[in-house]
């Protein structure tokens, strides 16, 4: 079949909302998540940054490769999920990003390295199953979701 991981889940409840002027995504989510108890979830937002620092995966090196970008820069896009790692929730998101050339770039989002302008989420928390965990992969490198 190709699929390691398949489990069904119903929804929790989708959570709306907005991260405050200055702060960072991955922090604020994750903390929110924390508070109230979101373990398995879908997240998409969308607003502008003024500062962030995106990653893509080098597949043979099992490195990230970081960038820092600095300016004005709509999300177009940014989409990820909720698990738990050590037993707290992580999240794992990748922007879509346009600057003032209104050229599209992207990656994955770097914990800690988005400074908000302004930004709006959602948080569609699942239920029905024992949570997602992520684990190392040995293939990958990654730490991918597992049993």
């Amino acid at each position: 079949m190709g699929v390691k991981v398949v489990r069904a889940f119903g929804s929790q409840a989708i959570y709306l909302g907005n991260i405050d002027h200055g702060k960072d995504i991955i922090d604020t989510l994750e903390t929110f998540c924390l508070e109230n108890e979101v373990k398995t979830a879908w997240v998409n937002i969308l607003g502008a940054l003024s500062k962030v620092d995106l990653a893509y995966y080098d597949q043979q090196t099992h490195n990230y490769v970081t960038r820092t970008f600095e300016g004005e820069f709509e999300i177009l896009n940014g989409t990820g999920n909720v698990s738990l790692k050590e037993n707290k929730p992580v999240i794992h998101m990748h922007l879509s990003l346009s600057g003032q050339d209104f050229g599209c770039f992207g990656g994955h989002l770097v914990k800690g390295t988005a400074v908000v302008f302004a930004c709006e989420f959602m948080i569609h928390a699942l239920a029905g199953h024992d949570p997602l965990f992520r684990g190392h992969d040995e293939v990958t490198g990654l730490p991918l979701w597992i049993y």
